[in-house]
């Protein structure tokens, strides 16, 4: 995770969006308002989202993490935002996003997963900046941007290349961080995303293979050694995981 933007805590009427709060869930001081160029949200939330009442977070809000997101340009790298629970599963599921605009209601795709498919970027929906409403109860959300190392195709790939994989997504978060860079922890790991739950498998193929299991949440966390990297043994996973998360 790059950083998490906490969601107020009261609970509220189905059909809308948690209100965003001051308070900020970020791994490790250094990450603030760094990985990302992402300095400006990790800060208070607005007078303006502040006082909304009903649960209902304004459009300006979420389109100034998703722009941001969308700042990372790189073939092999891309930035995802994701509307997640703070305390697990989603309350409501399929989990829902509307924009609520005055030329009618705007439909937001969300997989099943939280990511944010579609949030539309526009100039005139910023102007009008109509609120955007969730299922989900409030204070049990919060945004999250993730970096996701995109995978060749197929199940087997050089150590090496997902080494590079890493290396690649961390030279794009000091680019986009700036004079911040300095600050930057370098990230470690790859953490292969399957879902279901415990049953995937990563295995790394030496004289005697090291096998990772799934975690109960369906994630495999490969930590990237740089003498492996030398050596480049096979890595093999038993299924295509639906996503590659920088750790």
């Amino acid at each position: 995770m790059i950083f998490s933007e906490a969601l107020a805590s009261e609970t509220f009427p189905p059909a809308a969006l948690v209100q965003t709060s001051p308070s900020l869930r970020v791994r490790g001081a250094a990450l603030k308002a760094i990985a990302l160029g992402l300095a400006a949200l990790c800060c208070s939330a607005t007078p303006q989202a502040q006082a909304q009442e009903g649960g209902q977070v304004p459009y300006a809000t979420i389109h100034k993490v998703v722009s941001r997101a969308g700042q990372v340009k790189h073939p092999k790298v891309r930035a995802i935002v994701t509307l997640q629970s703070k305390t697990g599963a989603a309350k409501q599921k399929p989990i829902t996003m509307v924009i609520q605009a005055k030329s009618g209601p705007i439909n937001v795709a969300v997989s099943e997963d939280g990511e944010i498919r579609n949030f539309p970027i526009s100039a005139e929906l910023l102007k009008e900046n109509p609120m955007v409403q969730s299922n989900q109860p409030k204070g049990s959300s919060q945004l999250r941007v993730d970096l996701e190392a995109v995978l060749p195709d197929g199940l087997s790939y050089s150590y090496r290349e997902l080494s590079q994989l890493l290396d690649d997504a961390s030279a794009e978060m000091k680019k986009q961080a700036g004079m911040l860079s300095m600050m930057m922890p370098r990230p470690k790991a790859l953490s292969f995303e399957f879902g279901g739950g415990g049953k995937q498998t990563v295995t790394i193929k030496r004289a005697e293979p090291q096998v990772l299991n799934a975690d109960a949440n369906g994630a495999v966390l490969l930590e990237i050694d740089k003498k492996l990297a030398a050596e480049d043994p096979q890595v093999v996973v038993s299924a295509r995981p639906s996503k590659v998360l920088v750790r």
